[in-house]
């Protein structure tokens, strides 16, 4: 018999598990299977802050560590996931590119206040398509 509360246990569990491995292609694979299960009618004031609030969301709900609109000397990144060995600084785009996304966290330098932990860094840089309601492209950067 089918358990959705064991699926969504496993869910949970491969996004935690993706972010301790850096596996960023699992993170967004099991992102994109959340939003894809959200129904239409939820879908009605599509803006980047409404995708930056799922995410931040999912994540927290799944166990992972993760801040939003943290204030640099730069700027303000839209969110950071922390784990024992990684730090991801992910910025998020709407109907824009994943690259514009990636430059900005190169730009502003979000990961000096970082630079001293020893912890691997990568950067996500993300663009949400309001048309398909998912992730539409992303890259990744290891600092």
């Amino acid at each position: 018999m089918y358990d959705q509360k064991q699926t969504g246990k496993i869910k949970s569990l491969q996004i935690a598990q993706a972010f301790r491995v850096g596996d960023v292609d699992r993170v967004i694979e099991v992102l994109n299977a959340t939003f894809a299960g959200i129904p239409n009618q939820l879908w009605q004031k599509e803006n980047e802050a409404f995708y930056h609030a799922l995410v931040h969301l999912t994540f927290s709900l799944v166990g992972v560590f993760v801040q939003s609109e943290i204030n640099s000397a730069n700027g303000r990144l839209d969110a950071k996931v922390e784990t024992e060995d990684h730090i991801y600084v992910l910025e998020f785009k709407l109907d824009q590119r994943a690259e514009a996304a990636l430059e900005q966290i190169k730009e502003k330098a979000y990961f000096d206040a970082y630079r001293d932990s020893p912890k691997q860094k990568i950067g996500i840089g993300i663009n949400f398509s309001t048309e398909r309601k998912a992730v539409e492209n992303w890259l990744s950067w290891r600092v």
